[in-house]
């Protein structure tokens, strides 16, 4: 699947849209807020485990900064647990992660599969 033909839009709990854009756009709107706010100096408990899925090409929310000091981290969590509490997708919790575009992804599930596997085998 090519990424500039899979759009992602994201709404907030409120139901007002938080960024409508490909992904690699709203990877990028994160990825300069996350300058802005190493800008300030504000304290970052998981900014070294926020580095290591970064540099991979996907941001895990739960690594991004302290929602008190950054709206987005709050908007997310505030729209994925309306979205399980919604009850729509079943009785289950529902996450998300936000990759730069396919090829991230794909090389991540790639390494997923491959610890599957090793696994595997040694387990028998």
């Amino acid at each position: 699947m090519n990424s500039s033909k899979a759009p992602s839009i994201l709404v907030t709990a409120s139901g007002g849209p938080l960024h409508s854009a490909g992904g690699r756009q709203l990877f990028d709107h994160v990825w300069h807020e996350v300058l802005e706010y190493l800008g300030s100096a504000r304290s970052w408990e998981n900014r070294r485990e926020f580095s290591n899925y970064f540099v991979r090409g996907w941001v895990r929310p739960d690594k991004l900064p302290p929602g008190e000091s950054f709206q987005f981290t709050t908007e997310w969590f505030d729209f994925f647990r309306e979205l399980s509490n919604s009850r729509q997708f079943g009785d289950i919790k529902i996450a998300g992660a936000l990759y730069r575009d396919w090829i991230f992804l794909e090389k991540y599930q790639e390494s997923c599969i491959l610890k599957c596997r090793e696994a595997e085998e040694v387990s028998r």
